[in-house]
C-alpha cells in the first residue's frame, strides 16, 4: 500500500555520495536490502539491466554498478567507500557479473539480481529505483512483494499448512500490515512493523519444520511508515486552508505535515532539517575550499566567487553568491563527494545555492535556513505526491525544475514572505522550466547539469522576488505540478535520461564518452 510522501524520505534526502540519487543512492539501498535478504555478503553477484531502460544506458558512468555492489557488501549511500565498491568486492573475493538483457518491467530503473554461494544457495530479487533515492523490491525468488525500506520487516517462505502456527508466534509483535503471496504450495509472508523483531521470535519461527527461509530487515529510509500513516493535507490548496485556519507560516505547515506523517514531533522534524542544513553547508565548503575537477567539468566555483568579489564579472549581488554556491555543490557531486539530494543528486546544487547562498549573503541565522528548507520541502512533498522526481519519467523538469520550485518557496520564506507568496513563487519557477529534457553529456551528471542547476537557483530567486513584488502565478501550484507530470508523460524516452537524445548524442558527447573508456 502506497504511503503519503515523506519530506525526509522522498524530498530532502538522501545524504549520499554522488553522482545520482536514482542511479547511485537508490541502487545502494536496493543492494542494502539484498544484503539483509541474503543474510550477509554473498560470494557471487549477478546483475541484469533491461536493454530498454535507463540503467542499461549509463550504469557504469552514473554509479549504478557501484551502488548495487556497494550495498550488497554492506556499504551505506553516504559512505565515501562507495566510490571503490567494485574494488572492495574484488578484494573480498566476491565475484561480480553485470549484463544487459531483454525483460519486461514497468520502470526504466530496474535491476534483476541473483546472489549465489559455493553451496548452491541462490537468491533472486528485483529492485527498482523510482527517483530521488526511493526504491522498491518487487520480487523475491519469483514471489511478488513490495518492500520499500520504510519498515522493520520479517520476511519468510513457509509451507501453507505452517501459516497458522507462525501467526500464533507473531501475535506479540506490533504488526502494521502483512503481505502474503502463494506459489506452488509455498507461501511468502512479509510482516511489516515499526520496531525490530527479537532474536527469540526469529529462533522460534526458524525452529518450525516447514519454514524454508526467514530474514529480518531493518529500514533503509530515515522515516518509518505505519498502517495508520496519514497526512493532514496532500495538495497546496488543502495546505493553504490549514495555514489560514491555524494562522501559521508555510514552513510550519511543512513541519506539521512531516510530524503527522512520520509520527514524530515537530521538534524532531526541525532537528533533522537542521542536520540537513549542516551537510549542505559542508558540501558548499568542500567545493569552495578544496576544488577538484569532475570527469568533464573543471572546478570553477571558487574562481567564480573570487572574480565576482574583485569586480571582474558583471555584478549581480546576491546572485553571485547563489551561483558560486550552486556550482560548488554540483562540483562536489561530480567527483562523488558527500552531499544531500534535494530533491535529487542531479539537482543537488539548486536548493543550497539559492536558499543557503542567499542566507549567507544576507547574514541570516541558522534557524531561518531551517525554516526555509522546510518550506521547500513542503513544495517537494506536493511534487512527490502528484508527479515525480525521476528524470527517467519526466526529464530534467522533474529534477532541476522541481528543485527550482522548491527553492523559490524557500527563498520567499527566508525573506519573510507570506505563504501565498511561497506557493506563487514555486508555481512560477516550475512554469518557467516545463519541458526541460534530461540529456547528460557522456552519460555523466556534469553537463548540462551544472548550468541547469545554476539556472534553477537563479530562476528560484527571481520568482521569489516576483512573487513578493505582487506578481501573480495565474496557474495555481497544484495545477502547475500536474501539468509538469503530463508534459513528462508526453516526452519521448530519448529525452528522459537514457543518453539517446539532445546533447547526449552530439559528436562531442560521443567523443568524450570514448575518451573516458565507455564507448
Amino acid at each position: 500500500m502506497r504511503q503519503p510522501a515523506s519530506i525526509f524520505n522522498d524530498v530532502i534526502g538522501p545524504v549520499m555520495t554522488g553522482p545520482s540519487s536514482s542511479h547511485t543512492a537508490g541502487p545502494c539501498r536496493i543492494g542494502l536490502l539484498g544484503y539483509q535478504l541474503w543474510g550477509g555478503m554473498p560470494e557471487s553477484i549477478d546483475i541484469r539491466f533491461d536493454r530498454k531502460g535507463s540503467f542499461a544506458a549509463m550504469y557504469n558512468l552514473q554509479g549504478t554498478d557501484r551502488g548495487l555492489v556497494g550495498g550488497l557488501i554492506g556499504i551505506q549511500p553516504d559512505d565515501i567507500r562507495l566510490l571503490r565498491a567494485l574494488q572492495e568486492a574484488k578484494e573480498r573475493a566476491v565475484q561480480v557479473n553485470i549484463g544487459i538483457d531483454d525483460f519486461e518491467t514497468d520502470h526504466p530503473n530496474t535491476a534483476r539480481i541473483t546472489l549465489r554461494s559455493s553451496e548452491d544457495k541462490v537468491l533472486n530479487y528485483v529492485g527498482k529505483s523510482i527517483g530521488g533515492g526511493m526504491i522498491c523490491i518487487s520480487e523475491i525468488n519469483g514471489f511478488p512483494v513490495e518492500i520499500c525500506g520504510d519498515y522493520y520487516e520479517l520476511v519468510m517462505t513457509v509451507e501453507a499448512d505452517c501459516e497458522a502456527e507462525i501467526r500464533r508466534i507473531t501475535e506479540c509483535l506490533d504488526i502494521q500490515t502483512l503481505y502474503k503471496a502463494e506459489r506452488g504450495g509455498t507461501v511468502l509472508l512479509d510482516f511489516k512493523m515499526t520496531h525490530p523483531v527479537s532474536q527469540e521470535i526469529v529462533d522460534s519461527i526458524s525452529a518450525l519444520n516447514h519454514v524454508h527461509w526467514i530474514r529480518c530487515l531493518t529500514p533503509v529510509l530515515p522515516i518509518l511508515s505505519s498502517a495508520d500513516c496519514s497526512a493532514p493535507f496532500l495538495t497546496n490548496s488543502e495546505m493553504m486552508k490549514w495555514i489560514e485556519e491555524n494562522k501559521k507560516e508555510y514552513w510550519e505547515a511543512s513541519a506539521y505535515y512531516e510530524a503527522t506523517r512520520g509520527n514524530i514531533s515537530t521538534e524532531e522534524v526541525f532537528k533533522k532539517m537542521r542536520q540537513i542544513v549542516t551537510v549542505m553547508e559542508e558540501s558548499v565548503h568542500e567545493g569552495l575550499n578544496h576544488p577538484k575537477p569532475g570527469q568533464i567539468i573543471q572546478a570553477r566555483a571558487a574562481n567564480y566567487l573570487d572574480m565576482a568579489k574583485k569586480g571582474r564579472l558583471i555584478p549581480t549581488g546576491v546572485m553571485d553568491t547563489a551561483i558560486a554556491w550552486t556550482m560548488a555543490v554540483v562540483e562536489v557531486n561530480s567527483r562523488y563527494g558527500r552531499l544531500v539530494a534535494a530533491p535529487t543528486g542531479g539537482a543537488c546544487g539548486v536548493i543550497p545555492g539559492a536558499i543557503l547562498g542567499v542566507a549567507h549573503h544576507l547574514g541570516l541565522p541558522e534557524e531561518d535556513k531551517v525554516k526555509a528548507l522546510l518550506a521547500s520541502g513542503g513544495v517537494g512533498m506536493l511534487i512527490a505526491e502528484h508527479a515525480t522526481f525521476a528524470a527517467e519519467i519526466c526529464g530534467c523538469q522533474a529534477e532541476c525544475g522541481a528543485g527550482s520550485a522548491m527553492a523559490a518557496a524557500g527563498v520567499v520564506q527566508l525573506y519573510g514572505g507570506t505563504p501565498k507568496q511561497c506557493a506563487a513563487a514555486a508555481s512560477m519557477a516550475l512554469q518557467n522550466v516545463l519541458g526541460m529534457i534530461c540529456d547528460s553529456v557522456a552519460d555523466l551528471v556534469e553537463v548540462p547539469c551544472l548550468g541547469r542547476n545554476v539556472l534553477g537557483a537563479v530562476n528560484a530567486i527571481t520568482c521569489a522576488n516576483m512573487a513578493m513584488a505582487g506578481v501573480e502565478e495565474v496557474i495555481p501550484l497544484d495545477e502547475t505540478i500536474q501539468s509538469m507530470y503530463e508534459v513528462g508523460k508526453l516526452m519521448p524516452s530519448e529525452l528522459c535520461c537514457t543518453g539517446k537524445g539532445g546533447l547526449a548524442i552530439t559528436e562531442t558527447s560521443k567523443r568524450l564518452k570514448c575518451e573516458l573508456g565507455y564507448c
